[in-house]
């Protein structure tokens, strides 16, 4: 499975119970019109690998890729008019057959590698996503939607969910990595069955989730040298995601605070949120117990700090968050209920 691979502030929490929620045109109901020679079209909100390969034009005679239209409309659906289908197709001797792909995020191709490289039989390891649906700090517990595999396929079919969320560089620039990830393949069956993608994140207490990202494959194949079945044909509709309960993130609001600690008292989880203006490795945070125990210390590498209780005692207990820069400390207490 390896390969499959929010910051807001507020005054007031606001929390959320676990609820269904849907993606933009979860259903595929509205299409782009065809357009182009291939005369693709794609579901709003949503885009297709055949599109980015469309997109790069006279680069693809020099690469050897001939595009191929991968994702269609089709009125096969399992509820609405349309669903989304995907489908393996040939590209050529260069990369051979590749699968079609759905996501809810833009694909972009490394050109940068594949013009060092000139062996492309790897080719879906130039692929990288950016975009996808925003969760607004919420963890998301699983990804599900409704597929249809044709029997006669050869291949296994693909759905993955990444959790990503926004982070600094060590330039200090905005970027998104991933704290979460689910993947399964779907074996050929010929009608839909509801297929479930579950979201396990690296660290249990980095779960708030600032935006998700989809994809589905018609092939699945780990080993690169095992070739994709052309024709291996997937249909994709009614897709959703489940959250659990969390609440908003949020962050202290005036320059001389340094640390927001909520929600007080807590009960499932604790944020410490540390102040824009400050730099998360600059902090070490340790909580103690009324008996002085350290109960957990922790090097911060993010703004953002989401602790679970799970499995904490009720009671009160008492934080320290020291700047090892300059030496200052910020002390306060919570109770956990």
């Amino acid at each position: 499975m390896k390969k499959y691979l929010i910051l807001a502030a507020g005054l007031s929490a606001a929390f959320f119970t676990g609820q269904a929620q849907t993606f933009d045109n979860a259903g595929f109901e509205t299409w782009s019109a065809p357009s182009g020679t291939l005369q693709l079209e794609h579901p709003d909100g949503w885009t297709g690998s055949d599109a980015t390969i469309n997109d790069l034009g006279p680069l693809l005679f020099f690469v050897g890729i001939t595009p191929e239209k991968q994702l269609a409309k089709s009125t096969d659906a399992h509820s609405g008019s349309f669903a989304a289908q995907v489908t393996t197709k040939f590209l050529g001797d260069t990369v051979g057959n590749v699968p079609g792909l759905l996501l809810n995020a833009k694909i972009n191709l490394d050109l940068g590698a594949i013009g060092t490289d000139p062996d492309l039989s790897n080719f879906l390891s130039y692929v990288k996503y950016t975009g996808g649906t925003p969760v607004l700090g919420k963890k998301v517990v699983n990804v599900k939607a409704w597929v249809k595999t044709a029997a006669s396929n050869q291949d296994q079919a693909s759905m993955i969910a990444i959790a990503m969320k926004k982070a600094k560089t060590a330039n200090n620039q905005d970027t998104m990595i991933a704290i979460g990830m689910g993947a399964i393949v779907i074996n050929p069956s010929g009608a839909y069955v509801e297929a479930t993608v579950n979201v396990v994140y690296q660290d249990p207490d980095v779960t708030a989730t600032d935006t998700l990202i989809v994809a589905f494959s018609s092939s699945a194949i780990e080993n690169e040298e095992t070739p994709r079945t052309i024709g291996n044909t997937m249909l994709v509709d009614d897709v959703s995601m489940t959250t659990s309960d969390l609440v908003s993130i949020r962050q202290p609001v005036f320059k001389g605070d340094v640390v927001l600690v909520y929600p007080n008292p807590a009960s499932r989880s604790i944020y410490f949120n540390l102040n824009t203006a400050e730099r998360a490795e600059d902090y070490t945070l340790t909580v103690s117990d009324v008996a002085g125990r350290v109960v957990k210390r922790q090097r911060l590498s993010q703004l953002v700090n989401e602790w679970s209780l799970n499995g904490w005692a009720k009671g009160s207990y008492f934080y320290s968050l020291n700047n090892t820069r300059t030496n200052q400390s910020v002390k306060g207490q919570f109770a956990v209920q």
